[in-house]
């Protein structure tokens, strides 16, 4: 299958890409490389494939949700201009 360079075109305008006959070309030969290989991918007969989430056998691995290291809000705060408490300190943007 080979696509259109209207279509290269609109997708450069809707992505805000501005190119040149010379780019358009070069990204149409690449969307028709991605575009083969899709249908290339869509030719295998995965009839016998489960369906899966990941491809690791026993699933994501989790860590504990455990907090590690030190309390940087003290040093973070000593390099603010201004701070009451835990908070940093900002001029007032809308009245």
């Amino acid at each position: 299958m080979s696509i259109k360079m209207d279509t290269v075109k609109h997708a450069a305008m809707i992505a805000r890409i501005d190119v040149n006959e010379e780019e358009a070309m070069a990204l149409r030969v690449k969307f028709d490389s991605i575009i083969d290989l899709v249908e290339e991918m869509n030719r295998l007969d995965l009839s016998d494939v489960p369906p899966t989430v990941t491809g690791v056998p026993e699933g994501a691995r989790m860590r504990d949700d455990v907090l590690e290291g030190r309390d940087y809000t003290s040093d973070l705060l000593s390099n603010a201009p201004a701070s009451k408490g835990l908070f940093f300190v900002c001029p007032r943007i809308v009245e």
